[in-house]
């Protein structure tokens, strides 16, 4: 695969990592169970086997 084709599925995975990122970042503020790590790891598995 060429760059250019494997530039959307980078982004796709950097898009999910960001958005699960602020979701555990929201959460870790508040002091819940489960923080940024968590969510950011759960965001880009389920983005990666979606793709």
């Amino acid at each position: 695969m060429t760059l250019e084709a494997d530039l959307p599925l980078v982004l796709r995975l950097l898009v999910a990592l960001l958005l699960a990122g602020l979701v555990g970042l929201e959460r870790e503020l508040n002091r819940t169970s489960v923080g940024l790590r968590t969510h950011a790891l759960v965001g880009v598995c389920t983005a990666a086997f979606v793709i």
